[in-house]
Order: structure tokens, then sequence, then C-alpha cells
């Protein structure tokens, strides 16, 4: 069995993860995406939502499917539809607390963007205890959990899966 104090690197996933699903907070990022396909698409709210849905599930990710088959700039999207109000998120004195008592170097991973996981961690007050984010950008807008982006960011990290 693997001690902690033997663990070298910690892999967080962030969003309904390190806070709440309570919080809604990505209900609010869904909107914007629907918002998004809706203005993008030109087509009715309902039709939005209808696509976003399906190319979260036939592609992983709602941005994925744009990507594919619509040729939608990714910045672009990730910009619009992080655009929201993170003060849903409330300081965690705790698991800041916890997080740090960890071994080892802690890393976040997420399918949104370095400056979404950012706002995130600021909000909740845990931003110290992270020093590294692999974010879609990095794993080349191809989501969790397919296992390409896994690779990836073990590869860069320098991460031995073996001993971590």
């Amino acid at each position: 069995m693997i001690e902690l104090k033997n663990i070298r690197h910690w892999v967080f996933d962030l969003d309904n993860t390190l806070y709440p699903n309570t919080t809604n907070l990505f209900s609010k990022i869904d909107v914007l995406m629907c918002k998004f396909i809706e203005d993008n698409l030109k087509v009715s709210s309902e039709e939005a939502l209808a696509i976003k849905d399906t190319y979260f599930h036939e592609h992983g990710t709602t941005l994925n499917g744009l990507m594919k088959n619509h040729k939608i700039d990714a910045e672009e999207f990730l910009e619009f539809v992080h655009d929201i109000d993170y003060s849903l998120l409330q300081k965690d004195f705790d698991l800041a607390n916890e997080i740090k008592k960890l071994p080892g170097e802690k890393i976040i991973f997420t399918n949104g963007t370095k400056k979404h996981a950012q706002k995130v961690m600021e909000q909740l007050g845990i931003e110290n205890n992270f020093k590294k984010i692999f974010d879609i950008v990095d794993a080349d807008f191809i989501p969790k959990p397919e296992i390409e982006p896994y690779k990836k960011m073990i590869s860069i990290f320098g991460i031995n899966t073996k001993n971590s």
C-alpha cells in the first residue's frame, strides 16, 4: 500500500469537484454556451440547447463538437462561456488546509481554461496550493476522459506514474 507521504503528485479535477455542484456555477456556463450557439449558428434557444447536449454526448465537450462541425474558434468560445460571476463560490479554508497538508505537487486538470481555473481557485482561496494547471488548450481541445490528454499531462509535467 502506498503511504500518503510517498505520493509526489496529486491531480485534481476542478469543476464540481473542488467545489460542490450545488453552487450551480456550471449552469451559468451552460447558459452562455447556449447563447454562443444561438448567436453563432443562428438557431433558436431550443435548437441551441439540443446542439449543446448532443455535442457534449457525442464529442466529450460541446466545444469539441462545435469545432468539428462548425469550425468555431475555440478561444473565442472559451472566453465567452467563462465570462461568469464567480462570487457564487465561497472561500473554503478547510479545503485549502486539507490540500496544503498533502505532500508533493498539486496539479489542476480541467476541461476549462487556465483563466477559469485561476478564478475558481482564487474564489475558493486555494490558489496557493497549486502551481500547475493543465487545461483544455494544453490538451489540444481533447477532453477528459479521453486518454490522450492524460498522457500529455503526464509527459509535460514529468510525472512518474509508477511512483507518484
